[in-house]
């Protein structure tokens, strides 16, 4: 049985972005701005992996947030084991170069100075080093990678990986790499070329320590949860800073919570949950305890997944309000059954994503998890320009994004509270 106790809140509040409750939202254009404050405060806690002081900081916001506007809150706590990175270099001469460990990492023997050597051809104790294809056919690459990595004994790897950012890609493998591996971004692969051909030495480290730590999911509920319920889901924790991957359906999550108290109908039942990046760690924990509701008690399912409001360009070249914006193409609704595609069709017409059956599309993560479960489900799952990557912050989403999107949900979930009466 997983581990769960009433809350106690114990937050800290960086000073450039505290706000205030907010109970209700107005014009599309208003909510934005709202919504966008909490993606800025979300992304302001920076790298946020599950158990780090970052992720619980996440959890015990959104639990006061919760509890300040008349929720039932509990805290899930689910025990782990996690990797606190000291150290993650790869340079050339003084130039430290943008990296990220292969999870789950395995620390190198100190700092490394050697030159890099092709991973087909590397010998017994060398650096070894491999270039990756595109996008997601690279990362389905990684896992031969390390094998061969692994057979040929080579004391460390670098994996160069391509994203449109040029920024390196942070992935996991869902086990313990056999030696210290690195994730690069593409901007460096014509550089490590060159030092790949000259044979010159480049500095490789990769230290921390396994502790023993916690996840922690915050569940919060309005109403008489024997009635049909209307869940609320989104994923908190993260690789990286994640503001336009994660910020967004933290944002979006909090508007429903506080919109649910302010019109007092359901009964809802909201469920932010770390590990994500582990596997759906926390996702996991939450469908099998006892405080996710049986399939014969769910109206329907919102799940708030990945990357729901972000742009179509990076950040860099567009203003934050810029009414020529576009949402990343990468994102897209996945629905559980006709009925709840054809209800998600009609409400979030506003917004240009793809409405699937999850017959027709792959399914993933925690939206997986629901659907297995038998939830009559629908929700987000996609990427975008700078999806898993140091520089998606803020900056990858906007105000008006975020109020198209929570304009057709709060539509939606008006449409749903209707049928549950």
């Amino acid at each position: 049985m997983a581990h769960f106790s009433r809350r106690t809140v114990s937050t800290f509040l960086p000073a450039l972005v505290l706000a205030g409750p907010r109970l209700a939202y107005g014009s599309p254009a208003s909510a934005g701005h709202d919504l966008y404050a909490d993606v800025v405060r979300y992304a302001a806690y920076g790298p946020k992996r599950t158990g780090s002081t970052a992720d619980h900081a996440i959890s015990d916001w959104l639990a006061e947030e919760a509890s300040r506007v008349g929720a039932e809150v509990h805290i899930q706590r689910i025990p782990l084991r996690r990797f606190e990175v000291e150290a993650a270099r790869l340079a050339i001469g003084s130039d430290q170069l943008d990296c990220f460990p292969l999870w789950f990492p395995k620390s190198s023997s100190g700092r490394l100075r050697l030159p890099l050597a092709a991973l087909d051809t590397a010998p017994g104790g060398s650096l070894a080093y491999k270039s990756l294809s595109d996008g997601l056919v690279g990362l389905r690459e990684i896992p031969a990678a390390v094998r061969l990595a692994a057979e040929r004994q080579c004391a460390g790897l670098v994996l160069v990986t391509k994203t449109p950012s040029g920024m390196a890609f942070a992935h996991g493998l869902g086990a313990q790499t056999p030696m210290p591996t690195l994730l690069v971004g593409g901007k460096h692969q014509e550089r490590l070329g060159r030092v790949l051909e000259s044979r010159e030495p480049v500095e490789f480290e990769l230290s921390g320590q396994t502790v023993d730590g916690e996840a922690r999911n915050v569940i919060a509920s309005f109403g008489n949860l024997e009635q049909p319920i209307i869940g609320v889901s989104t994923p908190t924790s993260a690789w990286l800073t994640a503001g336009g991957e994660r910020g967004s359906g933290v944002a979006l999550w909090l508007a429903l919570l506080r919109r649910a108290a302010a019109t007092r109908r359901g009964p809802y039942l909201f469920s932010a949950v770390s590990g994500h990046e582990l596997d759906a760690l926390g996702g996991r924990h939450f469908a099998a305890s006892d405080l996710a509701p049986l399939p014969s008690q769910v109206r329907s399912w919102c799940h708030l997944g990945a990357s729901i409001a972000t742009r179509s360009i990076a950040p860099a070249n567009a203003a934050e309000d810029d009414a020529q914006e576009r949402f990343s193409p990468e994102t897209r609704i996945v629905c559980s059954s006709e009925r709840l595609e054809r209800d998600v069709g009609r409400f979030m017409g506003n917004v240009p994503y793809r409405v699937l059956s999850s017959r027709d599309a792959p399914v993933r993560g925690e939206l997986k998890l629901y659907l297995d479960k038998g939830y009559e489900t629908f929700g987000f799952e996609g990427a975008g320009p700078l999806f898993h990557t140091s520089i998606d912050d803020h900056k990858a989403t906007s105000p008006m994004l975020l109020g198209r999107v929570y304009e057709g949900l709060a539509e939606l979930m008006g449409h749903f509270e209707e049928r549950s009466q």
